[in-house]
């Protein structure tokens, strides 16, 4: 059975492991409607305690950020056989309530190739959702495909799963998934503006989808 992302100790992170300061932040203040900005400002892994990312016009403040690090084994419980293909849903990485994910690669070890599709849905239900194809000789765990996809709560990603004619029957595989976990409180832009007056920074994710 797939493994609850928070609770998995990785020994493979792609970026800098990041250790947070003890930062004490506001509760949660309710969003308002605000504006898709569609500029990439800052990288993930740049992001401190206290910075904002705003994913879909709405700014997410982190208050702890920790490695994320999952391998999806459902493959291995429910093999496929040659030839044959299906979708999963990957609920084990759909956030929290109070967290958001940054899916930074991807990576596959066997012989099964995927389409990754976020959210789940088509089309997409986020303006920055997306549907990448690849393979292992695209993406092995030991090098990963890179997807840069963030999930926020009430989503999460899907595989739809193709396994080749020339794989052995009932073939297994794995994926990993590898990037940032982020816990967040959600604010309005009184509070985004009141943050970058006091020094804190922003990160805008780019809308993948006109």
């Amino acid at each position: 059975m797939a493994q609850n992302p928070r609770q998995i100790s990785p020994p493979y992170i792609l970026g800098p492991q990041v250790s947070p300061p003890n930062v004490m932040l506001p509760q949660p203040i309710p969003p308002a409607q605000s504006q898709v900005i569609e500029e990439l400002a800052l990288n993930p892994y740049d992001l401190n305690v206290g910075d904002i990312t705003i994913i879909d016009g709405l700014p997410y403040r982190i208050r702890a950020i920790m490695p994320l690090y999952y391998d999806y084994t459902g493959i291995d419980t429910n093999p496929m056989s040659a030839g044959s293909s299906r979708t999963d849903n990957i609920t084990d990485l759909q956030p929290a309530d109070d967290e958001v994910y940054y899916m930074e690669a991807i990576g596959i070890d066997g012989p099964v190739s995927i389409q990754l599709y976020y959210p789940a849905g088509n089309p997409r239900l986020t303006p920055h959702g997306k549907a990448i194809f690849f393979d292992q000789t695209q993406g092995h765990k030991d090098n990963p495909f890179y997807v840069s996809t963030w999930v926020v709560p009430g989503t999460y990603p899907v595989l739809s799963l193709f396994m080749p004619s020339t794989a052995p029957p009932t073939a297994t595989s794995d994926v990993w998934f590898y990037g940032l976990q982020f816990k967040i409180n959600i604010t309005d832009q009184t509070g985004l503006q009141q943050a970058i007056a006091s020094g804190f920074r922003s990160l805008y994710v780019a809308r993948a989808f006109q």
